[in-house]
């Protein structure tokens, strides 16, 4: 029974249907449905009080709710409407006229349906005139057929009660849509913020982890150019620039990735991989910024030390915040990283000897308060990549912490889950 009846309500629903459509129509379904059992209790008591016309009538009005149906069902929805709303407003003029019998609320009740399933302004107007005229005539004369008796009250009151439960039921149907389909929209506004807010982590990827070793590869050509590199040294920096650029092109390759996989969010996806081969391959992306600044980078990570974690967004942590030791530290100065197992799990350590920072701009540092310094050879940044690394890390299930002083370095410290050694799937 209940399959029936959720059929019958969703006759001529389909998905290509806008949603405010979709829901109107199962909305004139249903008062459809509450209506075809009064217009049938009427129609048995019409032919046993022998009213001829009414019985007409309630057959006209029973045949225009089932055609209703059937319009709806090979999605004539605007004729079906039109219809319905021009069968009601003659049959309910015409049984007023002749038996005064409470019409005028069901003509209220066509009126209020009418402004409720219709769009445009103009049809809206013209029903309403065609409405309250019917009104006013059914409230003004009464003409009476010889021969039948007029409506008892109790039944005028049916016809009021019915009359206004169908108003209720439309206007709270509609409600219901208006306010579903608002926390549709809003649900949608923040996919697109979510949306909006995964692109400029994008971006702040895109600017951090290719605009440096690009800006390298352009000073030394330049330099080339002018003259202040000889063959010899341009020899020996394209090396270097080979691998920062081939190191490059992996980079891109993962931002792609994120691109094509991300539209709809960007995920955090776990897996068990080996510390130490990843941070290799970020201290190899800054080889040719450590031969310019003649910076060393010393690596303390046991081999031992495995990461649960999203790999992927790990190295975009530890480019981030390597790629800050280095721009803020000085000439021919030290870079260290080490890692050590801890009772929380991993504990990371990337420690500098450079310009370091006071307590206010530490205080700023995760936030859009922050005011991004420049480095030490006068390299400036956006200041977002450290607000992508706290939210990366976030995601991880981590956490981050930062000491420094002014002229005394920095140090970030990084606390990650611990990984399975044996675990088969650790990325190599």
């Amino acid at each position: 029974m209940l399959r029936y009846l959720n059929h019958a309500i969703n006759t001529g629903v389909h998905p290509g249907l806008p949603i405010i459509e979709s829901r109107r129509i199962r909305m004139l379904n249903i008062l459809t449905l509450i209506c075809i059992p009064v217009v049938v209790l009427f129609l048995a008591i019409n032919i046993i009080q022998n009213r001829s016309l009414l019985v007409a009538l309630n057959l006209a009005n029973f045949v225009s709710l089932l055609l209703f149906f059937l319009m709806h069902r090979y999605r004539l929805y605007h004729s079906a409407k039109l219809i319905r709303i021009s069968f009601s407003i003659i049959i309910y003029t015409v049984s007023g006229l002749f038996y005064h019998n409470g019409a005028e609320y069901s003509l209220i009740g066509t009126l209020v349906i009418a402004v409720l399933v219709f769009d445009k302004k103009w049809l809206i107007g013209i029903l309403s005139i065609l409405i309250v005229t019917a009104i006013l005539v059914v409230l003004n004369f009464n003409i009476g057929i010889p021969g039948e008796a007029q409506i008892s009250a109790s039944r005028i009151y049916i016809v009021v009660i019915f009359s206004l439960l169908l108003i209720i039921v439309s206007v709270g149907f509609f409600k219901h849509i208006q306010s579903d389909y608002q926390r549709e929209i809003e649900a949608k506004q923040q996919n697109l913020i979510i949306m909006n807010k995964d692109k400029e982590q994008l971006f702040s990827i895109v600017s951090h982890d290719i605009r440096g070793p690009l800006l390298s590869l352009e000073k030394t050509l330049d330099m080339y150019r002018s003259g202040l590199l000889e063959r010899e040294d341009m020899s020996a920096a394209t090396e270097s620039l080979h691998k920062t650029v081939s190191h490059l092109n992996n980079t891109v390759d993962v931002l792609l990735r994120w691109s094509s996989s991300g539209m709809s969010g960007i995920r955090t996806t776990p897996d068990h991989f080996p510390l130490i081969n990843l941070v290799n391959e970020v201290v190899l992306f800054f080889e040719f910024m450590l031969q310019q600044k003649e910076i060393s980078v010393r690596i303390n990570v046991p081999e031992s030390i495995i990461l649960f974690a999203d790999s992927d967004q790990v190295a975009v942590v530890l480019r981030n915040l390597l790629g800050n030791a280095l721009k803020f530290s000085y000439t021919g100065g030290e870079v260290n990283i080490f890692a050590e197992e801890a009772e929380k799990g991993v504990v990371i350590y990337i420690k500098d000897e450079g310009m370091g920072m006071d307590e206010d701009a530490r205080s700023k540092l995760f936030s859009m308060r922050q005011n991004p310094a420049y480095g030490t050879n006068g390299e400036r940044g956006s200041g977002l990549g450290l607000l992508l690394s706290k939210e990366f890390i976030t995601n991880n299930n981590g956490n981050i912490y930062v000491e420094s002083s002014p002229g005394k370095g920095t140090c970030f410290t990084l606390l990650f889950q611990n990984g399975e050694r044996d675990n088969r799937n650790i990325r190599k």
